[in-house]
């Protein structure tokens, strides 16, 4: 059989020690690699949402505007027909009392 001296069962013992602790420290690290990987797809995700909302607001914005100024359009018609029509009713009242 092949035995150990003291000092290389010692030196065995470091060994298997300093394996522990690596295998340990590797453990550690790949959870660490889970973790940020796992904040890496939320930071993702949550850019896609940022930038999904940002061209909604973009979108609704420029339908709002477009909305507005037809609004605007349609009122100055509005006006221009309403003026139009006091004045065709101003002829006929003037044209009925003469």
């Amino acid at each position: 059989m092949l035995e150990l001296s003291e000092e290389e069962a010692l030196s065995a013992e470091h060994l298997d020690s300093q394996m522990q602790k690596a295998q340990e420290q590797l453990l550690q690290l790949k959870r660490q690699q889970e973790q940020i990987e796992k904040q890496k797809r939320e930071l993702e995700e949550l850019s896609r949402r940022q930038e999904e909302l940002d061209r909604g607001r973009a979108e609704m914005t420029d339908k709002l505007a477009r909305s507005l100024r037809c609004a605007r359009a349609r009122s100055v018609r509005a006006q221009k027909r309403l003026e139009q029509l006091r004045d065709d009713l101003g002829k006929v009242s003037d044209s009925t009392w003469n």
